[in-house]
């Protein structure tokens, strides 16, 4: 992963992770470690979401985050379906969970576009709405963003759980 998209994303005031083809997290921002353990660097997005109880937690609509995990499991894998790490990870989830099994013989594709909830122990429920942006000529890496609208109680909630992190130094220059 390339040093300066880690840069990049510490400066955004939302949520931000650098992800992998494999949907392991490479780097996250202040504010994604904040909002969900999840989101912490050597984290797979979806063996955390469909494995460790915390996760129903963090996301009340659990299937449809977990639907969302696999799909774009299967976009960012079609390159190179016969991986065997990939195959490896699909694998260990479909032998460790029904639901990840049932959602990869759907076969359905794509991070689709929409808003997550998630529940965070301090500032409650967020609605926030999730981006993804390709990183050319990264073997698959991916930036994923949360951002809430503005004015909302998700901004309001977003902001609250800024104001509890250590100041970051990127923005007191």
């Amino acid at each position: 992963m390339s040093a300066a998209i880690a840069e990049l994303i510490d400066q955004f005031p939302m949520p931000g992770i650098v992800v992998s083809r494999y949907q392991d997290v490479l780097a996250a921002n202040p504010i994604a470690h904040a909002l969900s353990p999840g989101f912490e660097v050597g984290q797979n997005l979806s063996r955390w979401r469909f494995l460790d109880p915390a996760a129903r937690d963090v996301y009340p609509d659990w299937d449809e985050a977990t639907a969302l995990a696999v799909g774009g499991l299967r976009e960012v894998s079609a390159d190179d379906p016969d991986d065997p790490r990939l195959l490896e990870l699909v694998s260990e989830l479909s032998s460790r969970s029904e639901r990840f099994k049932q959602l990869w013989q759907q076969a359905e594709v794509g991070y689709l576009k929409g808003i997550n909830h998630m529940r965070h122990p301090d500032v409650g429920d967020l609605y926030l709405t999730r981006t993804k942006l390709d990183i050319p000529y990264s073997a698959g890496q991916h930036v994923l963003t949360f951002h809430a609208q503005p004015e909302s109680a998700s901004m309001r909630a977003l902001d609250q759980l800024r104001s509890s992190l250590p100041p970051n130094p990127v923005f007191s220059r």
